[in-house]
């Protein structure tokens, strides 16, 4: 399995300079990625617990509220000082790329 993942994960961070970090977390293997020479980024045990408990909880919470009566979830997009996480729901898990944040102001 960790063969597609790594995959998915190098086509990811080619897309933009701006994805800095990529982790595909699927059947209760983790696998992912750092862009080299990114600062600002959190440490490898901090990424091991959000990947593993807060992401999968953030994304089964905001589907879950989705199919209610919203028609479902496409994506969930949380928008950070530093940087947008984006997550996906993937085959027997999840998905998500961080991506550096430039000067967007949302009003």
């Amino acid at each position: 399995m960790a063969k597609r993942e790594n995959e998915l994960i190098d086509k990811i961070l080619s897309l933009s300079d701006d994805v800095r970090y990529v982790a595909v977390y699927r059947y209760h293997q983790l696998e992912s990625k750092s862009k080299e020479g990114t600062h600002d980024a959190s440490s490898s045990e901090t990424d091991l617990y959000e990947e593993l408990l807060v992401n999968p909880t953030l994304l089964k919470l905001a589907s879950q509220r989705g199919n209610i009566d919203c028609g479902g979830l496409d994506y969930l997009l949380v928008n950070t000082e530093i940087f947008f996480n984006s997550f996906y729901q993937y085959r027997g898990g999840m998905f998500l790329f961080v991506l550096t944040r430039r000067q967007i102001q949302f009003q």
